[in-house]
């Protein structure tokens, strides 16, 4: 039982068994394109895109510092790997509002309008960059 012209592949999904191995072997090489999933490094900083990003709220680069320090220092110390922490930082909901609300205080420093923006800053990136009193 079969067309005419048509040779069973012995795959039983039918395919012709150079297909599926074409498959194969392109799904290996788009994984090895990908990133092998890490730990936010200790000293990650927002990338050209990152930044522009964060310019396109308004915000320059510096007054969005302690959202930078923040995500940062949250993420560092954690076991979570993630393959992309520019885009995590692109897609953080906290780090937007932060942008957000900077932008909306008509801030171009980070300093107090960020603080006054929301509840008290914890972190060992806040400890060590907090402003003395």
């Amino acid at each position: 039982m079969g067309c005419r012209g048509y040779e069973p592949s012995g795959d039983p999904s039918g395919e012709p068994s150079g297909v599926r191995a074409d498959e194969k072997r392109r799904s290996r090489a788009s994984r090895a394109l990908r990133a092998s999933p890490t730990k936010c490094p200790s000293d990650w900083e927002p990338d050209a895109m990152s930044q522009k990003w964060i310019e396109s709220f308004g915000v320059t680069v510096e007054a969005a510092r302690p959202a930078v320090l923040e995500f940062r220092g949250y993420w560092a110390e954690r076991t979570t790997k993630r393959a992309d922490w520019q885009s995590s930082f692109r897609k953080n909901g906290k780090v937007e509002g932060t942008l957000i609300r900077l932008r909306d205080a008509g801030s171009k420093s980070a300093g107090a309008s960020f603080r006054a923006s929301g509840p008290e800053p914890t972190g060992a990136a806040y400890r060590y960059f907090a402003p003395e009193d």
